[in-house]
Formats: C-alpha cells, structure tokens, sequence
C-alpha cells in the first residue's frame, strides 16, 4: 500500500515553507527540522524547555510540536498569556510577499486553493493525530513507536541526517517529482514522531540494563538496614592487600588490591559512595567494616596514608603473619630492626617538615615586599605537618624508611601491631600499649618453639598481647596467619582517640624510647650488643606500573650505619 504524504493534505503549505519559524526561549528554529542551511548540532539544549531525558537535546518540545501541527492544518494558535512563559509558542503567519521562492515552488504545485481554503478555527490536534491523518508509515508493535525505531540519542542523529540531506535538495527541485518532497514529508513526520513520543508518551530515556532494580525509597529505611545492604555492596569476600601504584599521577597517592587481577577492581566496588555527601559519610565507615586488610609490603604505608587522610579509625580487621623461625636471635634482630627503622622515620620526617617549613618562610618573606602583603596578624609561619606535606605527595611515602621496612614481613606486622595497639595511659607500667589478637589457642607461643620469638618479641616492643581463641589456624607464607579485631580490643576506637595516642606517643622523647629498648634487651639477652648482626639486609618488590608492566626493584637495610635506602630501578 503506498504511503501518503502530508501533501496529501489541502491544509498542510503554511508549515512547509522555511521561514515559518517558531520562537522557543531566546532561539528561532524551523518547525519540524532544526536549521536547513547549517549541519545538525551535536548537542543543543531549548532555553525555555525543561530538561531532555536524552542526552541529545530536542529544539521542538511537544507544545511546539502541537503549535506547527495545527498551523499546517489552518489552526489559529492563541499567543502565550505572559512575555516571560519561555515554555509557550507563539507561531507568525508569513504573508506571500515574504516567502522564498522555494515555497512558492511548492504552492505552485500542489494547488493555490491549499491556504485559502483550509479552516482557520479547527479543534486542537495532537501531533500524533495529525501525522496519523496524514497517512504516514506507523507500526505500533515496537515500544510504542509507530516508526519502529529506538528512542536513542544515535538514531535521533541519524534521522536528523538524513532529514538534513533531504532538506538540502529542496531549493533545486524545480524539475523533481512528488516522491522526493513526500520522502522529505515522511522524514519530517518521523522525527516529529520521535520527538513526541520522548518528550510525552514515553519514560525518560534509561541508559541502565533494563532488568536492573530500583529502590527509591533507599533513603527512607532506617540507619541499621541500610548499613546492612552497603556491607553486602562492599564486601570484597577476600583479603585485600594493599599495594602503592607508584604509576606517574602527578600528586595523587592511590593504592589497588593485589589480589585483583585489575588494579579499578576496589575503586569499582566503591563507586557507591561517590553518589551523595550522605552516602559517602555512611557506606564509607561500612566498607573499612566490612573487609579485612592484610598486612603486605605497603600495609604499613596504606596505614599511614589513612592516618593522614583521616580515615585510620575506621580499620576493623586486619590479618598479619607471624614468621616460623628457629633462630634464636630472631626476637633481638626484629627488635633492633624495628628500632632503626622508627629512628629514620622520625629523621627523615623531620627534615621533610623542615624544608617545607623553610619554603614557606621564604615565600612568606616574599610576599611581605610584594604589591599584596600578608595580614597584619601574620607575623610568623605556622610549621606544617609531616601529615599535610606527605598527603598529596607519593615520591615522600615512596622514600620513607617505614616504607623500606614493610618490604620485611616481621618488621611490617610488629610497626602495624604498634600502630593498631591502644596506648597504656599508665607511665609506671612497663608496657607501652596493648593489643587483642585472635589465636587457634592461648597457648599455641609456648608449645611451638618456632613462634616464640614473637612473644619475646613484643614484650621487648612494650606490646602486651592478650589472646581471644576460636580462630582457625591457617598456615600462609611460611608462618602462622592471625588476625586483629576492633571489637575485642576496646569499645571506643574513633578520630579523637587515634589523634590523642599520636599525641602521646610524640611526648616520649627518643632518648627515653633508646632507654626502654636496651633495657627490654638486656632482659632478653645480655649478649644483644655482641650477638651476630648482618650488616646489610636485602630484598626485592615486584612494582607493578599497570597490568602488562611490572619491575623488580631491590631494597638495602644497611644495620650498621642506620641506613633504609633503595638500590636499584
């Protein structure tokens, strides 16, 4: 059956011609096709429309629509009731006298009687109506559309296109026949169609697989039900390592699982708090909760990143390995280790504190004889701190002696133990802190030889253990795999507490902390300051700079001159 045309149609010539504009907000565009003598944009928004649900805007909203429907018809459109009604149209009749000669063209014919004939007052008609009238191609039986196509931003592209390449043809139609300006006809109505039924008949444009849920009354569940659908969102399911991407991200400092093969895999999973303030302030706390973090080679560096960052509070679980050695000077090597390792770290902090205190003198000092000075109540630079220099500044963790240290597995897991532990508040104790640590049995130190060390270990730390059995033993990476919890250590683990242990534990000077570990190692051995002592140790990372792309990277502990440094690239 042929297709009829709107031409068809003894009423249609006052919507044809291309200077029948309709005003839309502060834009002029055709009825029924965007601009004929420019490309169609790539995206274009209405000023006076309400927001597309597709992500390529209309410039004809259904108003509009209805408004050059009609006029094509004869029908009178009543002007909007307020200037300022940026969403009403407000269509002009274009005499005779003003039309391009192209327009004439198509009056010529199809007939003069066409405009002075049609009704001037007939009833409102929707746009779907009167392309139903016209006799266009409909189909029903796909998504409601009766042009069979795909509301998408593409086929929206495709058709404009290709109405563009019809509209283009017009002007030298002189000898062309009906079916080029009723294919134009058809085009014209099909977009006018597509336009309808995204703007009206249909929902907004869901880009999302269409079998996937959705709750909006997420927000009105209570606090405790909502936590417990985050945990099942956020839990990973495994042990998370964390590994520094010592990639080059300018100042940004990120880490990835090295249990996934992917290193987005964690900051996919925790897509979710980037959608709100509000969710961001209550899944974050659940994702720390939910996941147990093992310690690693840059555990210890992660642990000190979340402490500058703020976030160290919210650690729950972490699990760490204790080391079966048969050597009896294992206990006073880690601790003498361990020792020049936060003896470094601390020097090293306090130069980098320094330089960038001196820094900020001198550009403080410059501004005082520039066009701008400071303040009158700036008389002096506040020293930064370590934590405000060493947040957005990777190569300063990558230097760090603490960073050297974690690439030992005994030295990582005794500074995250110290680090985890709560400070004992009692200065006559010989314990400095003490810490809960979930074990198969209490007495699992005692009737294994090779883990005592641990233990001596420890006290010579000031760490007091105490141990909550029921945990599984597993053996892992040539030792024993234990793991810490929050909830059996103390009640109360949160910012204001973790910043007053840090307070604490800068007021013990570094001559009595010297004092507190000799004595610990006398007590051990009296033979520590003439015992076997390497006087380097060696290891190698595998730094991993992208899936495809890893490096092995060697690492010197030099133990006699108190030296963390990194060998080679």
């Amino acid at each position: 059956m042929a297709t009829r045309s709107r031409l068809d149609s003894p009423a249609h010539h006052e919507a044809d011609t291309a200077e029948d504009l309709v005003r839309i907000g502060d834009e002029l565009v055709t009825p029924g096709i965007d601009d004929l003598d420019k490309p169609p944009p790539t995206k274009r928004l209405c000023p006076g429309s309400k927001f597309c649900p597709t992500r390529y805007s209309m410039s004809v909203m259904p108003t509009a629509i209805d408004h050059w429907e009609a006029l094509a018809y004869g029908a009178s459109t009543p002007a909007p009731t307020q200037a300022s009604d940026r969403s009403s149209i407000s269509p002009r009749w274009i005499s005779d006298s003003t039309r391009s000669p192209h327009d004439l063209f198509l009056k010529q014919i199809t007939g003069s009687q066409a405009i002075d004939d049609a009704p001037r007052n007939p009833q409102p008609t929707s746009s779907a109506l009167l392309i139903r009238q016209t006799g266009a191609r409909t189909n029903t039986d796909m998504t409601g559309s009766r042009y069979a196509l795909n509301l998408s931003p593409s086929s929206l592209r495709e058709v404009d296109s290709e109405l563009y390449r019809a509209a283009s043809l017009l002007p030298v139609l002189s000898h062309a026949d009906l079916e080029a300006i009723e294919s134009f006809e058809n085009l014209r109505a099909k977009k006018s169609e597509m336009q309808d039924n995204s703007l009206v008949a249909s929902p907004p444009l869901n880009l999302a697989p269409e079998d996937t849920p959705s709750f909006p009354q997420m927000k009105k569940l209570p606090g405790e039900i909502r936590r417990k659908i985050y945990g099942f969102v956020l839990s990973t399911g495994a042990l998370i390592r964390p590994r520094l991407n010592d990639r080059p991200h300018g100042n940004l400092i990120k880490f990835y699982d090295g249990n996934e093969s992917g290193h987005d895999a964690i900051r996919n999973l925790s897509n979710l708090t980037l959608v709100s303030k509000q969710v961001c302030e209550e899944s974050l706390p659940v994702f720390y909760n939910e996941n147990t973090f093992a310690c690693d080679d840059d555990t210890l560096t992660y642990f000190e990143h979340l402490s500058h960052t703020g976030r160290f509070h919210m650690l729950r679980n972490v699990s760490f390995v204790v080391q079966l050695s048969s050597d009896k000077q294992q206990a006073v090597r880690t601790v003498r280790l361990i020792h020049q390792a936060k003896t470094e770290a601390r020097k090293y902090e306090e130069a980098i504190t320094m330089n960038a205190w001196d820094r900020l003198e001198m550009l403080h000092e410059n501004n005082r004889y520039s066009y701008e000075p400071p303040p009158p109540t700036q008389r002096w630079t506040p020293r930064p701190s370590f934590a405000e220099i060493a947040v957005n500044s990777p190569w300063i963790l990558q230097n760090h002696p603490l960073y050297v240290a974690g690439g030992l597995s005994c030295l990582c897991s005794f500074l995250a133990l110290q680090k985890l532990a709560t400070p004992n508040a009692d200065p006559d104790s010989a314990y400095t802190h003490e810490i809960a640590i979930m074990v198969p049995h209490a007495r699992i130190f005692s009737d294994y030889p090779r883990l005592s060390w641990f233990t001596a270990a420890a006290e010579s730390l000031g760490i007091r253990l105490r141990f909550v059995e029921g945990k599984r033993a597993v053996y892992s990476r040539g030792g024993v795999r234990l793991e810490w919890r929050q909830r059996y250590q103390k009640k109360d683990f949160g910012a204001d507490e973790v910043a007053a242990a840090a307070v604490g534990a800068l007021a013990i000077t570094e001559e009595q902390e010297n004092e507190k570990i000799q004595q610990a190692l006398e007590k051990l051995t009296p033979e520590w300051r003439t015992g076997i002592m390497p006087r380097k140790v060696l290891y190698y990372r595998t730094h991993s700079r992208g899936l495809a792309d890893e490096k092995m990277v060697w690492y010197q502990i030099d133990t006699e001159n108190g030296k963390f440094e990194r060998q080679g690239k």
